[in-house]
C-alpha cells in the first residue's frame, strides 16, 4: 500500500503536475534532435522503464502492456516479469547547496511555483488572464526566494509556463498586494497580468520580437531559430 501510494504520488505530482506539464514546451517547439528535446525524451524513457518495473507485480497487465510498446533502445528481458530494478538511477542529492542538481533545490522552485499558480488560476477565474500563457508574472521576494530564483534566469518563464516572469525586491511590491510566507525561504508577492505582447502562432508565448521577421511575421524570436538556426539552448527546464 505504502509503495504504491508513493508511485501514484509520484505520477501525478513529480511528473503529472510538474515536469511533463513544463517539459512539453521543449518537446513541441524544440528542433527534433536538440539536445534539449532529446534529453527529456531520455528522461521520460528512462522514467516509463523504471516505473513499469515498479507497478509490475501489482498492476500486472497494465505493465506487460507499457513493456511490449516500449521502445527498444537498450536490450531487454522479453517479458516485465522476468525483469528487474534498474541499478542505474541516480538520486538528486538531498543536502548540499541549494543549486540545480539538488534535491532540496527543486522542492523549494515547486513550492513557489504552487505559489504562483494558486494566483494564476485566480486571475483566470476572475477573467483578467485567459490562460497562463497569456500572463505575465512579477515576483517581489526576499533575497533567499529571489536567489533561488535567479539560478532559472529566463527559464524561469518556461518553470511557470508564463510568457513573461520577473523578479523584484518585496519592498517594491505595490501597496495593495498582499505578501505571503513562503515555509523555509521568507515572503513573496504575486502580481499576475495579461500580457501585452503579441501571441507567436507557433509555441503560444506572447513575446515583443513577434512579427520582427520578415520572413516570418507571425513567430517570436525563438521559434524563428528553432526553424531556421541552429535551435535555442537550455540548462533546466
Amino acid at each position: 500500500h505504502q509503495t504504491m501510494a508513493q508511485i501514484h504520488r509520484f505520477c501525478s505530482i513529480e511528473l503529472g503536475a510538474f515536469y511533463l506539464d513544463i517539459v512539453k514546451d521543449r518537446i513541441y517547439t524544440g528542433q527534433r534532435d536538440a539536445l534539449m528535446r532529446r534529453s527529456a525524451q531520455t528522461a521520460m524513457w528512462r522514467t516509463v522503464e523504471a516505473l513499469t518495473r515498479w507497478i509490475a507485480p501489482v498492476l500486472s497487465f497494465t505493465a506487460d502492456e507499457i513493456w511490449s510498446h516500449l521502445p527498444q533502445q537498450i536490450e531487454r528481458e522479453s517479458s516485465v516479469f522476468m525483469a528487474t530494478h534498474l541499478d542505474d538511477l541516480k538520486p538528486l542529492l538531498s543536502s548540499g547547496s541549494e543549486k540545480p542538481g539538488q534535491r532540496d533545490f527543486w522542492r523549494q522552485i515547486m513550492t513557489v511555483r504552487d505559489c504562483v499558480n494558486r494566483h494564476a488560476e485566480t486571475a483566470r477565474n476572475e477573467k483578467r488572464i485567459k490562460a497562463n500563457l497569456s500572463a505575465q508574472v512579477t515576483i517581489y521576494a526576499d533575497q533567499k526566494i529571489r536567489n533561488l530564483l535567479a539560478e532559472l534566469g529566463d527559464e524561469l518563464r518556461f518553470l511557470l509556463i508564463v510568457s513573461d516572469a520577473n523578479v523584484a525586491t518585496l519592498d517594491a511590491r505595490p501597496a495593495d498586494l498582499a505578501e505571503e510566507e513562503i515555509e523555509g525561504l521568507g515572503y513573496m508577492a504575486v502580481s499576475i497580468a495579461a500580457a501585452d505582447a503579441p501571441k507567436c502562432a507557433r509555441c503560444w508565448h506572447h513575446r515583443p520580437d513577434v512579427g520582427s521577421h520578415s520572413q516570418h511575421p507571425t513567430l517570436c524570436g525563438r521559434c524563428i531559430e528553432n526553424i531556421d538556426g541552429a535551435g535555442e539552448t537550455r540548462q533546466f527546464v
